[in-house]
């Protein structure tokens, strides 16, 4: 949050939620609603009213692990009845064995053509498979393999490598 200087008069928000249940020891089920105005540079227009509304399931019992999210991104121009709604979505499903986790994951993104805020516009969608080495308890390794298919350009393939810090 900008406290000296910002474009513009209001800020967002961001309301979240999160149930544990003790009948289901290792499930998470949550929910999340974020709300901005923005005013992108050069496009013509006077502000844009930014939603993200998302939901999530968590399940960890210790060597299985399933993440499931769903995200549903809409930029709406203010004074018009134009709205550009992006859905978001993923799913992993994971097995550890000491310090490593080999997962499968599945991401589908469908972000809306023309819309004045992203700057990637198009459907993509495809499995990635990985292996997550856990060098200390802040510190993994991750490499990971994704075949990504896209709408009216060949399918691509690529490799990462990531390492993660946390605190």
């Amino acid at each position: 949050m900008q406290n000296f200087s910002s474009d513009k008069t209001s800020k967002s928000y961001n309301l979240a939620t999160y149930i544990k249940p003790h009948w289901a020891p290792g499930l998470q089920i949550g929910a999340s609603f974020y709300q901005d105005r923005l005013y992108p540079q050069g496009v013509g227009i006077r502000r844009v009213e930014q939603t993200i509304s998302s939901a999530y399931v968590v399940y960890n019992n210790g060597v299985w692990e399933f993440l499931g999210e769903g995200v549903l991104l809409r930029n709406g121009l203010t004074g018009t009845p134009l709205s550009y709604n992006s859905p978001l979505s993923y799913g992993q499903i994971s097995r550890k064995f000491g310090t490593f986790r080999p997962y499968f994951r599945y991401q589908y993104v469908n972000a809306a053509g023309g819309d004045p805020v992203n700057q990637f516009t198009a459907r993509y969608a495809g499995p990635s498979i990985g292996l997550r080495k856990d060098v200390t308890d802040y510190a993994a390794v991750k490499l990971q393999y994704n075949l990504l298919q896209q709408r009216l350009v060949p399918t691509a393939n690529g490799l990462l490598v990531q390492m993660a810090f946390t605190f």
